[in-house]
């Protein structure tokens, strides 16, 4: 799938980042992850790169293929997921690159946890998991998380 809102280019955050390609108003659709689904059993067996493991259900992992695989990390994102679809969480301007909380991609970080870069005045340091945010993040996002989050834990 072509998608028309997004681009890849190098990015100041991690080596590549998926930008803007023209400007984008809050609560547009801007595309969704695509990719192999599998246990995370498979994708340790098959020896999947980890860092494209996106989190679908509580054992139902998706090796993201697409260009949004390449989207960094921040804690003030500008891009949730909402019915599975990346959907813009503020107006966003061409060549602005698009970020999305880890944190809220999967309820607890595989492996290490991450030190965080993103610099936000609100920055979390560490990129660890859904279940270590706290209630008020929870609240902030609530409607923007994958869907098993949102529907198997209590969000207040």
């Amino acid at each position: 799938m072509d998608n028309k809102y997004i681009v890849v280019k190098e990015s100041e955050i991690n080596s590549k980042g998926v930008f803007a390609n023209k400007d984008i108003s809050k609560g547009k659709i801007i595309g969704e992850f695509n990719g192999k689904i599998c246990s995370l059993k498979e994708a340790e067996e098959k020896k999947f790169d980890m860092n494209y493991l996106l989190q679908l259900d509580w054992d139902k992992w998706m090796l993201v293929e697409s260009k949004e695989k390449y989207l960094n990390h921040s804690c003030e994102p500008n891009i949730g997921i909402k019915n599975n679809k990346l959907i813009t969480l503020k107006d966003i301007r061409k060549n602005e690159e698009l970020t999305i909380d880890y944190d809220l991609l999967e309820w607890d970080h595989l492996g290490d946890f991450m030190k965080c870069g993103c610099k936000s005045k609100n920055c979390r340091k560490l990129i660890r998991g859904y279940k270590y945010l706290d209630e008020e993040t929870k609240i902030k996002y609530k409607g923007f998380i994958p869907g098993f989050l949102s529907e198997n834990i209590n969000q207040n």
